[in-house]
């Protein structure tokens, strides 16, 4: 694909084909050290405002910056020119390149252009999103609901960018607007336009988040009658010497969900299991994560509007068990499992914290601590329980604590709290307990990660209000694994979210030796975060409500010699807790793979059932 840009950039006279070409080649980073296409660009149509945003990214890409701020003063005086459609491209154009302001800016002005057009504010909002402006995604949102009373799409993406700025004032009106529209869109038998991953930290009944995923699910199936009709998959019950497991991503980059993915196929006994992995994000120069897709036999990325196409490429490639890590994701692969491209779909790992939808999934990975039987009757697909804890971990070795605390730019005079969950998941009880903690704790700081930088702003305000002076909060940076890592080894006493718990983070906590301290919602949800503590050796840091969790929190701070006591036994037993031995875990999720694989050769429907650990199997 460079090739053919590259040879479009040098041989087309078009300057739309020549656009198209020179920003997928900026997409795919394939900018640097090419000096004639952005001279070339600039001959071609030099008035246009696209040229002048494409030579810009260009200039950015070589490292030429002055240059790059130079290239955008012009194009910013004629974007009233440009038609909507190249407004829109342009705006699409390069938001990783231009920087914060500058699209700040872009998008500003061409929402102002396109105050009264719903349809193109939302992809200008979206563009906004993606640009960490989530102030002003707020705004175009609230905009286009203004126009558009009726979308529900921008109404979840309203919310899920208030939580995210942490605007709680506004969370109970929306969450109150939220549900009456569920039940408004479910009874008129609409589309459910909404990431019901954005329910969890309202603090709903798990009753009703499984009803809405359920019912969203349950749509999709319906949409693709058709199409599954149509496609008619048929399959052999043939047994073979490896099972061909298909693994549906939502990423294929680096992240917390890909390292989790990776720490299980990366071990997989490829003499037993062959590992086909599909992507619903493109692959780029920057994001293939080749120590990640290395581990797969073949690997595909696609896009969420091909799932027909995915489909039949899965149903070619003959996977045994298709195993969708996504679940009810903004990027999920719902679509795909709905067309049912192999005999048996399973939900998880990695995605199971998400009921997932009966209509597609045969079966749904979890364990006994997340989903106990009060939540199990909520689920259609029926759960194979690991032994010890669902969610996939991986030891990572960081030694002992060597860092200090100003190489990451932390204070060295103060006992540090900490949090490191994106601040979508605070939430006001789980905030007020953690001013309540710093109130009662003299001289101590609270570090939280800087996911949002809009909602700075918002949290100082609050530990304000509540009699915080909010110099006590501190944000950081983002690192390598293995730094962040050793930054959690400097932090005292991390602070868990509350309805929607860490599930990566509690695993850091865990490697890294800090201790977390978690509480039980007030509605009833499943606990994803009593399985990691029990799992991590430390199940007495789980309490069962936020005043038990803030006097956990204060009393460790008040007791030194505890806490140390605390932090020198998880140091010592991280060889020994289930949750780390992951060569073990997978062993387990094999064992699991070859059962549901086995009842279906035998002719069996699925059924719920618990995995024996490999430690207890019999030498045989």
């Amino acid at each position: 694909a460079r090739e053919v840009h590259l040879k479009l950039c040098t041989l087309s006279s078009d300057p739309d084909i020549f656009h198209d070409a020179a920003s997928a080649l900026i997409e795919h980073e394939e900018a640097t050290n090419h000096e004639d296409i952005f001279e070339r660009m600039l001959s071609l149509d030099p008035e246009n405002p696209k040229s002048n945003f494409l030579a810009s990214a260009f200039a950015r890409e070589m490292d030429q910056h002055d240059r790059a701020e130079q290239y955008l003063e012009k194009p910013f005086q004629n974007l009233k020119a440009l038609s909507p459609d190249d407004l829109i491209h342009v705006v699409q154009l390069r938001r990783s390149v231009l920087s914060r302001e500058m699209m700040n800016r872009l998008c500003s002005e061409a929402a102002e252009i396109l105050d009264d057009d719903a349809e193109r504010l939302k992809q200008i909002a979206f563009a906004a999103h993606e640009a960490m402006l989530h102030e002003l995604a707020n705004q175009l949102y609230s905009r286009i609901l203004e126009l558009d009373p009726g979308d529900y799409t921008s109404r979840s993406l309203l919310l899920e960018t208030q939580l995210s700025l942490c605007k709680w004032g506004e969370k109970n009106a929306i969450c109150e607007d939220m549900l009456r529209e569920i039940d408004a869109v479910m009874e008129a038998g609409q589309p459910l336009k909404i990431d019901v991953w954005n329910l969890f930290p309202l603090g709903l009944d798990y009753a009703q988040i499984a009803r809405a995923a359920r019912y969203k699910s349950a749509e999709i199936y319906q949409r693709y009658a058709e199409e599954r009709a149509r496609a008619n998959f048929t399959f052999n019950k043939t047994r073979r010497k490896k099972i061909r497991l298909g693994i549906m991503l939502p990423y294929s980059h680096a992240n917390s969900h890909t390292a989790a993915v990776r720490s299980f196929v990366s071990r997989h006994d490829k003499s037993r299991f062959e590992l086909y992995g599909y992507s619903v994000s493109p692959q780029t120069s920057d994001g293939n994560n080749h120590d990640f897709i290395d581990h797969f036999d073949k690997f595909a990325s696609f896009s969420m509007d091909e799932a027909v196409l995915t489909a039949q490429m899965i149903y070619r490639d003959d996977v045994d068990i298709l195993i969708d890590t996504t679940g009810h994701f903004a990027r999920h692969c719902m679509d795909v499992a709905a067309l049912r491209p192999a005999p048996i779909i399973l939900h998880g790992p990695s995605g199971f914290q998400i009921i997932g939808g009966a209509e597609f999934y045969d079966y749904s990975h979890n364990d006994t601590a997340y989903l106990n039987e009060e939540f199990a009757s909520l689920y259609v697909e029926k759960p194979f329980y690991m032994p010890h804890v669902a969610m996939p971990a991986e030891m990572l070795e960081v030694g002992l604590p060597t860092a200090r605390r100003q190489d990451f730019l932390l204070p060295d005079d103060c006992f540090l709290f900490a949090d490191f969950n994106h601040s979508c998941k605070y939430d006001p009880e789980c905030f007020a307990a953690w001013m309540e903690i710093l109130k009662r704790t003299p001289g101590s700081k609270l570090l939280l990660m800087e996911w949002i930088p809009d909602a700075k702003a918002n949290i100082f305000k609050m530990a304000q209000e509540q009699g915080v002076d909010p110099d006590r909060i501190i944000f950081g940076s983002f690192y390598s694994r293995t730094d962040h890592l050793r930054r959690v080894q400097l932090c005292d006493l991390l602070l868990d979210t509350y309805y929607h718990p860490g599930g990566v983070t509690t695993v850091d906590s865990i490697i890294a030796g800090t201790p977390t301290v978690s509480a039980k919602g007030s509605f009833p949800l499943p606990q994803p975060n009593l399985a990691l503590l029990k799992a991590g050796g430390t199940p007495e840091l789980f309490v069962h409500d936020l005043e038990a969790y803030v006097e956990t929190a204060v009393a460790l701070f008040h007791d030194p010699a505890r806490l140390q006591a605390l932090r020198q036994r998880m140091h010592d037993q991280r060889d020994d807790v289930v949750l780390l031995q992951t060569d073990r875990w997978v062993r387990n999720l094999e064992r699991g793979y070859e059962i549901i694989w086995e009842k279906y050769l035998a002719g069996d429907e699925p059924a719920r059932f618990q995995i024996l650990d490999v430690e207890d199997w019999p030498d045989a």
